[in-house]
């Protein structure tokens, strides 16, 4: 089986400071936490804040390709008074695998990434693995925009304000699959899970 190559299409650096809906006040909202039964299994505290950063259209043009992926290159997770346990940076708009987390179950938006809670701003260093990427649609950068969900666990309200979303920097890659054609004869064919192979048991060979 070959492993499949990707190249980098786009590089985003996106800045707290820049989020569209920064003074929206419907933007921090009470997220769902499928352990609690007694507020309809919402959080009994805004503990979610929603992310918008407006690509201008400038990205507008570019449609990537079916298999794109995004990963998490860099994050500065800012600090939040009142987190008591842990921080999500979760994708809005990824493509609808099958998902699971013990917070929301199955009915989340996908975890790009996860880190312990804390009122101090932390700088996270990823390599390019599976552990930080998502897979996207080919209309991610059409929409003009991308957005996300901060979310945690709350003791009380969590104010995301300007100050702490000033400490939030995320560094993204979208990449390809590299399809080029190879000259190299002792690569075997690309491996492609959809196909399914049928053996003649009887004639030895494949059919």
């Amino acid at each position: 089986m070959r492993v499949p190559k990707y190249k980098d299409i786009v590089r985003l650096t996106l800045f707290g400071r820049y989020d569209k809906l920064l003074n929206d006040t419907t933007s921090i909202y009470q997220g769902y936490d499928r352990a609690i039964a007694t507020t309809g299994g919402l959080s009994t505290y805004q503990n979610v804040k929603r992310l918008r950063f407006d690509f201008n259209q400038e990205l507008a043009a570019i449609k990537l390709a079916d298999g794109a992926q995004l990963y998490l290159e860099y994050v500065r997770m800012p600090a939040l008074a009142n987190s008591s346990c842990f921080k999500n940076l979760r994708l809005i708009g990824g493509l609808n695998l099958n998902i699971y987390d013990s917070v929301q179950g199955t009915t989340g938006n996908p975890i790009l990434f996860s880190c312990e809670s804390g009122n101090v701003a932390s700088n996270y260093f990823l390599s390019d693995t599976s552990y930080c990427r998502l897979s996207v649609p080919p209309n991610l950068l059409n929409r003009g925009y991308i957005e996300f969900e901060l979310d945690t666990v709350a003791t009380a309200n969590v104010a995301f304000s300007t100050a702490q979303l000033n400490e939030l920097i995320i560094k993204l890659v979208i990449e390809e699959p590299q399809n080029e054609q190879t000259q190299d004869i002792n690569l075997a064919p690309e491996f492609d899970s959809a196909k399914t192979f049928h053996v003649n048991r009887n004639l030895n060979h494949r059919i």
